[in-house]
């Protein structure tokens, strides 16, 4: 029922066929082989079984006769060479041509002749008529035979005590006894609650629908690893499946970082005697469900999956379709019930023919399908592990698996050495991967002024270009000399006032030389400055200032009306500026070191109030030093300053000309994106322009690509995610400038990796971070702080010069987030714990993955909101997208889609749903869409996800949100639910599934649909559109005409039309 069920879901499913081949040489008895296969499907009513369908119900019907005839194909005029690829062809093509369930037979054989004495043998089965012990017995009993035929004796096989259809019935009766609702009642405690499927990230998104395509790897473990175990597993009181089937359980946790671990498990389900000799489908699956709690060894899984699998053996009579029926996991069309992974062993070498006089080989077979995302096979031969992982390369590539199998033997050897250790530590990098990771691309050490300050950088500079163009605001400008003369004698005044290291110095005022002027000048003092954005709210600025302990605020008079400057002594450089300018314009000197603090940025943190940044000297140099020898941003080059001081993004812009001999251009940071349009217009080109994703979004709404690609000679791109639709409209258009994706938190001084996008990159959703600028270590780390495999997400580490010292007078939050680092042999070595997600490309390049708290879980799924972004930014009506998940009513989670269209015409949410299901699977589609003319942003240019508003619905609830049918082919389909649903009335919105159906009920929903509309209805439908008004709707599409004109005769039976 199980199998014919999913040929129903996809007729000619082809992933449900067992293909064998062998090389046969010596002298064959064709007319005892073909004698021999006669017998054979006599002997056995499964081979001239059928299925056909009754009122949406299987039915097996035994055919007296079939046609047993082989196929033969004579490849024998070919020279070796072709006839090897014509064979191969052949096979292949078999392996994957499907069956008629109605029609069988439902096996065939080849006889491909290559010479005289060399032939393939070619059989094909649909497991609906066998299992693999069935295969022993074909391959046995057809030996047999063709041993009686060839020496004219009897064949020497007992009568079967029974057929397939007896045992059937037996099942049958079975289940409707006492003991199959005690059973049933285990399965129920043992699957209760969410049934997660296996989380770790793919290579390609999941499609909607598997195609159930797939490719297979082999690999054999070591004798010496393979004994290890057995001798261990002895040792444990289990066996060599339980070891194996619990390391791979750890294996799937390490790779998803889940706790609960489903996989399915075969077992022959031949409980008596009389049914071994049987060909059939016997088998049943088991699902092992391991739930890992704390951080135990591997001795203890193992004791607890010993356990779980002989309870599960113990409750075995449940067959998996019956548990599907009772349990109702939630369905979704993309994955297989309760689980993704299947796992076996076998203790006996693969069934193969024996023939009197012919030597017998096996011979490989292309098998491009896979029933499962993962499929694991260990076959143990002559004390030899040989296995076979079959992957679906709807979201696998070879490489990915290779890896896998690597990391389950690296495992399996670490556990065997000591099976005491916690399984969150347990070696799973080989020893080349890990120091590939740890140690050789992070191997960046780069020499740079390590015993300078940033302010003594930018006097060498003064130096060597005393008359060039440092800073410009509007129509005014002040050469290196002059700002440097300034700055100084604003430093020298800051002194007087006791500022000095370790003093902090608040800085608040609009674009204008002075601000320039204060910054250096603080610096020169020795102080440290901490930026404030005018423009943030009265209550930020007062608990900022108050936090920080400032000695002094630096202004503008005109800018105080807008600051809490009570309490807090005050200078205003406008108003000050004749005090200031009897000072010394000689370069004052500091006790200030590298290690001491360059500056503070308060930045948001997650208890609502901002936290305070402190960054060195040291690393703002390092930092300073990698750009300036990487980009050019030196002499007769501008930099465009447009974003606040109080975001770090802006340190790089207003230092790195500095310290290179070009110049830094302020513009007015109130006017936002048109202050840049302005002066992209009006002011030639820039060397280097950095700003946000987000603010070159809303840029390229403004100006044509020529516009921005002509004017920048570096574009750096950083603060947020830099998506591949983004820049997709650049493709075309001549030469790119360097265009620069940055990442790195405050806490890292601005950047800490950067990857330079190339033109007509073929990159979707978001662009890699590359790899760790100079001196800078990045380290993707599980919870445990144990390397993970490359694309699988960990976390992001950072370690460094760079690193921040910690936040301002938070202790406890700097040990939190600033931990020792674990695989550094420096002493008071720390590595930075971001809270960001990301994954390593096999050549070492970085792809961000989001935030940690960006994951969101619905049903018991893992959800990631970028991959949905991802595909809606993909719609060419759409020019951002946000996705959130909400629960504005308790208990109520859904996904919401914030959408910024393209044009003033919204797309339709038709459009974007269609879109969305053909990429993703159902329970990664929004149930709500909001359009917005713009997305909010920070005052830092970032997304603002916490003002984006609600939408504008109440929850649904089944008994309040009762919708009548309101057409007649929604009330025809209305009324085959309530009949087989046992309902009295449904809801045109009622999910089918919700209401009790099952895989069973829908084949029955199905066959009266068929009947009824006389149209050729596919099973999935209902399953792709499992409410009464999505699947008229659908339904109506493909209808020739209208429903209500449809000439109906309900008094027919589905089965007795011969039409």
């Amino acid at each position: 029922q199980r199998l014919w069920f999913l040929d129903q879901w996809e007729p000619g499913n082809r992933a449900y066929l067992l293909t064998q081949a062998w090389r046969l040489q010596g002298p064959l008895d064709i007319t005892a082989l073909q004698a021999s296969l006669t017998a054979l499907v006599a002997r056995h009513e499964t081979l001239r079984t059928v299925f056909v369908e009754k009122n949406g119900i299987p039915t097996q019907v035994i055919r007296n006769e079939v046609d047993v005839s082989m196929t033969r194909i004579d490849l024998s005029s070919g020279d070796p060479q072709t006839r090897r690829q014509q064979a191969s062809q052949i096979a292949s093509t078999d392996a994957h041509r499907p069956f008629d369930l109605t029609t069988g037979p439902l096996w065939r054989i080849h006889l491909l002749r290559l010479d005289a004495e060399e032939y393939i043998l070619l059989l094909t089965l649909h497991h609906i008529i066998t299992d693999l012990w069935s295969m022993d017995i074909l391959f046995r009993e057809l030996s047999t035979f063709y041993s009686a035929q060839v020496t004219g004796q009897p064949a020497a096989l007992p009568p079967l005590p029974l057929q397939y259809a007896d045992f059937a019935i037996w099942q049958r009766q079975c289940l409707q006894e006492k003991d199959l609702e005690r059973q049933l009642n285990y399965w129920r405690t043992q699957l209760a609650g969410a049934l997660p499927g296996w989380e770790a990230p793919t290579d390609f998104p999941r499609p909607p629908q598997p195609t159930h395509r797939g490719e297979r790897l082999t690999f054999t473990l070591p004798v010496s690893l393979t004994q290890a175990l057995q001798t261990f597993s002895q040792q444990e009181g289990g066996t060599l499946f339980m070891t194996l089937l619990a390391a791979f359980q750890v294996l799937l946790f390490r790779y998803a970082g889940q706790r609960d671990i489903l996989v399915g498990a075969p077992i022959a389900g031949r409980t008596h005697s009389d049914l071994e000799g049987l060909i059939g489908f016997f088998v049943n699956t088991l699902v092992i469900r391991t739930q890992f709690k704390g951080k135990p060894t591997f001795r203890a899984v193992l004791q607890q999956v010993r356990n779980i699998c002989l309870d599960a053996y113990t409750h075995q009579d449940v067959p998996f379709e019956k548990l599907v029926e009772a349990l109702q996991p939630t369905r979704d069309p993309s994955r297989h019930p309760f689980f993704q992974i299947m796992y076996q062993l076998f203790s006996q070498p693969d069934a193969a023919p024996s023939f009197p006089g012919l030597h017998i080989t096996p011979e490989p077979i292309c098998h491009q399908r896979a029933k499962f995302d993962l499929n694991c096979t260990l076959r143990e031969t002559a004390g030899i592990l040989h296995g076979t992982m079959e992957y679906s390369t709807d979201i696998f590539v070879l490489e990915t698996i290779q890896r896998l199998v690597g990391h389950y033997q690296q495992l399996l050897e670490g556990i065997v050495d000591n099976p005491d250790q916690q399984i969150t530590t347990l070696p799973l990098l080989p020893k080349a991967e890990a120091q590939q990771q740890l140690l050789e691309w992070n191997e960046t050490a780069q020499a740079y002024p390590f015993t300078k300050c940033i302010h003594e950088l930018i006097e060498e500079q003064v130096e060597k270009t005393p008359d060039a163009v440092a800073i410009v605001f509007e129509q005014k400008a002040l050469t290196y000399d002059a700002f440097n003369r300034k700055a100084n004698q604003l430093a020298h005044h800051l002194q007087r006032l006791g500022v000095g290291p370790e003093k902090i110095v608040a800085i608040a005022m609009e674009r204008s030389l002075n601000l320039m002027v204060g910054l250096l000048g603080i610096l020169k003092a020795g102080g440290t400055y901490l930026p404030l954005a005018i423009n943030s709210p009265n209550d930020r600025l007062a608990y900022m200032l108050d936090h920080s302990r400032v000695s002094l605020l630096l202004t503008q008079q005109h800018d105080c009306a807008h600051l809490p400057t009570e309490g807090i002594q005050t200078i205003c450089l406008d108003t000050n500026g004749s005090v200031i300018s009897r000072e010394s314009e000689i370069n004052p000197r500091s006790s200030v070191v590298p290690d001491n603090p360059a500056y503070i940025i308060y930045t948001s943190g997650s208890t609502g109030r901002p936290k305070g940044v402190v960054i060195t000297h040291r690393g703002l140099v390092n930092y300073l030093a990698w750009f300036t020898s990487t980009y050019p941003v030196g002499e007769g080059l501008e930099t465009l300053v447009h974003s606040s001081i109080g975001f770090d993004l802006t340190v790089t812009s207003l230092f790195a000309p500095l310290l290179a001999g070009g110049s830094v251009r302020l513009i007015d940071e109130s006017a936002g994106l048109e202050e840049i349009v302005a002066a992209l217009r009006s002011y030639g080109s820039f060397g280097l322009l950095k700003m946000t994703p987000s603010h070159l979004e809303g840029i390229n709404q403004l100006l044509q690509p020529e516009d921005i690609l002509e004017r920048i000679g570096t574009l750096f791109l950083g603060g947020e995610t830099l998506v591949a639709q983004t820049l997709a409209g650049w493709n075309s258009y001549g030469k790119w400038p360097k265009i620069v994706n940055e990442y790195g938190p405050t806490e890292t001084v601005v950047g800490c990796c950067a990857y330079e996008v190339s033109q007509g990159n073929s990159f979707s959703g978001s662009i890699p971070i590359g790899r760790p600028i100079s001196n800078m270590q990045i380290y993707l780390l599980d919870q445990y702080l144990q390397p993970r495999p490359i694309g699988i997400p960990a976390e992001v580490h950072i370690g460094g010069v760079g690193l921040a010292r910690g936040y301002h007078k938070r202790s406890d939050l700097t040990a939190e987030q600033f931990i020792p680092h674990p695989l550094s042999k420096e002493p008071n070595a720390r590595l930075y714990k971001t809270g960001d997600l990301a994954r390593y490309r096999p050549d070492g390049t970085i792809e961000y993955g989001g935030r940690l708290d960006h994951q969101v879980k619905i049903r018991g799924f893992r959800i990631e909101l970028g991959e949905i972004e991802t595909v809606l930014g993909q719609h060419p009506d759409v020019l951002q997208a946000v996705v959130l998940c909400r629960e504005d009513f308790p208990g109520t989670k859904q996904l919401v889609g914030y959408i910024v269209p393209r044009e003033t015409q919204n797309p339709s949410t038709d459009d974007l749903l269609i879109l969305l299901r053909r990429r993703l699977p159902e329970y990664m589609v929004p149930s709500i869409f909001v359009f917005l003319e713009a997305l909010p942003l920070t005052h830092n240019g970032k997304v603002n996800r916490m003002a984006l508003p609600p939408p504008d619905q109440t929850p649904q609830v089944r008994a309040a949100a009762y919708v009548a049918p309101r057409t007649p082919l929604e009330a025809a389909v209305g009324e085959i639910w309530c009949d087989l649903l046992k309902e009295d009335d449904i809801s045109v919105h009622d999910n089918f599934f919700s209401l009790g159906g099952h895989s069973l009920l829908a084949t029955q929903v199905v066959a009266r649909l068929r009947h009824l509309l006389e149209m050729d209805l596919p099973l999935r439908t209902l399953f792709e559109h499992p409410t009464v008004a999505e699947l008229a709707r659908e339904i109506d599409c493909k209808l020739t005409k209208t429903f209500a004109d449809w000439p109906l005769n309900e008094s027919e039976d589905p089965d007795t039309n011969d039409s």
